[in-house]
C-alpha cells in the first residue's frame, strides 16, 4: 500500500492491483446553483457535522420554502405505499478517514480478505460530497411487500414482508425503479 497526497496505490505479491488519484473538488462557483435563486431568498445549505434537530430545521425550511412536505407518502401497486423524505443541499462529509486507514487494512490483512480489502479502498479517501438540489429519498429499504408489489416476486432468502428486499442484482433493483416510476401519478416525483 502507498499513499500520498494524491494518490493512493494498493499492489498485491509485486502486482499493481489498484490505483486511485484524488482528483481537487471543483470551485464553488462551477457547480450549477441556476435553481436558486438569484435574490439569496432560498434556505441555507445544510453542511455537515449537525444534529438530527438541526437537520429537521434544514428539512423544514427547504420544504416551506419549496411548498413541498417533508415527508411524502406515496401509492403504490397492491396496497402498499412508500414514504420519501426531503434532502436539503447542502455538503457532508463520506468515506473513510484517515484515522480509520491503518486499522480497516490491519484487519482485513489478518484476516485474508482480500474482497472486502478492495472495497474498503473504494471507502477512502473521506471526501466532501456536495448536494447541488434538493430531492426526496426513501425513508426506509425498500421491502420485500413493495418489492413484490411492483415486481410480483419475492427473491429474498429470508422473506417476511416487512424485512428489506436481498438477492437482487443490480440490473433487477434498475427493473423495480422503471416499474415503480411508470407506477407514479405524482408529477413531482420521479424515481431514479
Amino acid at each position: 500500500v502507498e499513499l500520498s497526497s494524491n494518490e493512493f496505490n494498493l499492489s498485491r505479491n509485486g502486482e499493481h492491483v489498484l490505483r486511485i488519484a484524488f482528483l481537487p473538488a471543483p470551485p464553488a462557483d462551477s457547480v450549477d446553483q441556476s435553481w436558486r435563486p438569484a435574490d439569496g431568498s432560498a434556505p441555507p445549505l445544510a453542511i455537515a457535522p449537525f444534529d438530527a434537530d438541526e437537520a429537521k430545521r434544514y428539512q423544514q425550511a427547504w420544504a416551506d420554502y419549496l411548498g413541498l412536505p417533508v415527508e411524502k407518502t406515496i401509492p403504490i401497486p397492491g396496497g402498499e405505499t412508500m414514504t420519501f423524505m426531503l434532502v436539503p443541499p447542502g455538503e457532508f462529509q463520506m468515506g473513510t478517514g484517515q484515522e480509520d486507514r491503518d486499522w480497516l487494512f490491519e484487519y482485513t490483512k489478518q484476516i485474508s480478505d482480500d474482497w472486502t480489502a478492495v472495497r474498503l479502498d473504494e471507502e477512502m479517501p473521506r471526501h466532501t460530497v456536495r448536494i447541488t438540489a434538493p430531492f426526496y429519498l426513501a425513508k426506509t429499504e425498500t421491502t420485500q411487500a413493495q418489492w413484490k408489489a411492483v415486481t410480483t416476486d419475492n427473491p429474498s432468502y429470508w422473506k417476511q414482508a416487512e424485512r428489506p428486499v436481498d438477492q437482487i442484482s443490480w440490473n433487477e433493483a434498475n427493473d423495480f425503479v422503471d416499474r415503480l416510476d411508470a407506477h407514479l401519478d405524482d408529477p413531482q416525483l420521479s424515481v431514479c
